[in-house]
């Protein structure tokens, strides 16, 4: 263990750690009378590179598809010369 301690060590921390992504959701907040005062509300944006959007038509279409908005919605959207745009923001998952 003296002579390879580096690889020892690495192995070690290999074993031992661990990184994961958790999603930190709020607990709702409640008054003394049991009566919801907040609850959580999760949107979504999403925003893309334009230029690197090959089939701008296809992307517009599956997007509109998901948000009940026109398709022309996002073409014009992804016409833009800009280097990132959002596209859609405060988006909410049907209940």
């Amino acid at each position: 263990m003296i002579i390879d301690s580096e690889e020892y060590r690495k192995q070690g921390f290999s074993q031992s750690q661990k990184n994961e992504k958790l999603m930190a959701i709020r607990g709702n907040i409640y008054d003394r009378h049991n009566k919801i005062l907040t609850n959580n509300i999760i949107h979504y944006s999403i925003g893309v590179h334009p230029s690197k959007v090959k089939d701008k038509v296809k992307f517009a279409n599956l997007i509109a598809n998901s948000t009940d908005r026109n398709v022309k919605y996002y073409l014009d959207k992804l016409s833009s010369k800009s280097d990132f745009i959002y596209i859609d923001r405060n988006l909410r998952l049907p209940k």
